[in-house]
């Protein structure tokens, strides 16, 4: 019996201590920590690499009482200069959730990540702006996203084609009534919008809705909508994965 204690509690330190450094290594190839500090179940990655780009530092907690019931209970915190993103993330056989995901990420850092397609990277291009991100949640099942709730809201956005457009302000609430649904509305700008929103079949989505130009240099440009309303006003219907 005391050689049975004694070995459960060199199993149990050696867990408990063991290095951040060396649990990272078993990271995917494109992906390595340059600079680890702490242990498995509290650590941190301070310069994460991907592709050999830098895309900032990684602070995680697990809970080890979730491995019991077959979890992987893990609070997290990611950060790039002035960008930073924590929330708690979930994990079992079959499934993927992501809860009480918070902060603000520029656009410019989300293009400058190596992990989009190139047609998404060329459209990411011509993109200005910032997303702030309140209370977000989704799970991951059977390979799309689904009970997807919370507030994402993008700030001074704007378009690069062959002219500038400034959308200015747009805010998208999901789930308030129905989860992967939601409403998207302006935050005050060039444009009126008002919106729903169904990611209900992710990843296709559907937004339905209007509208209006406050800046008379947006009116000849909502025309690809076709034409307004007495009030001013462009029906919105698109749909796309």
């Amino acid at each position: 019996m005391p050689l049975l204690l004694c070995s459960l509690g060199w199993i149990i330190g050696v867990l408990v201590w063991f290095p951040a450094s060396l649990a990272l290594r078993a990271l995917p190839g494109p992906i390595r920590c340059a600079m680890a500090t702490g242990t498995l179940w509290q650590g941190r990655c301070s310069r994460l690499v991907a592709q050999e780009v830098p895309v900032g530092a990684i602070d995680w907690q697990l809970r080890p009482a979730a491995l019991l019931g077959g979890r992987l209970s893990v609070h997290m915190t990611w950060s790039l200069e002035d960008d930073h993103l924590r929330g708690e993330i979930d994990a079992t056989r079959d499934s993927l959730t992501l809860s009480s995901l918070r902060g603000r990420v520029d656009l410019a850092t989300i293009r400058s990540l190596p992990i989009w397609p190139a047609g998404v990277s060329a459209r990411l291009a011509r993109t200005e702006g910032s997303l702030r991100v309140e209370r977000f949640e989704g799970t991951r099942r059977g390979g799309r996203w689904v009970d997807l709730r919370g507030t994402l809201e993008g700030e001074g956005l704007a378009w690069q084609a062959q002219e500038r457009w400034d959308v200015g302000g747009v805010r998208l609430i999901l789930g308030a009534d129905r989860p992967s649904v939601g409403e998207v509305v302006d935050t005050g700008g060039p444009l009126e919008i008002k919106a729903a929103l169904s990611l209900v079949s992710a990843p296709t989505w559907t937004l339905e809705g209007s509208v209006r130009a406050r800046d008379a240099a947006w009116v000849p440009r909502l025309g690809v909508f076709g034409p307004p309303d007495p009030l001013g006003r462009h029906r919105l219907s698109i749909e796309g994965r």
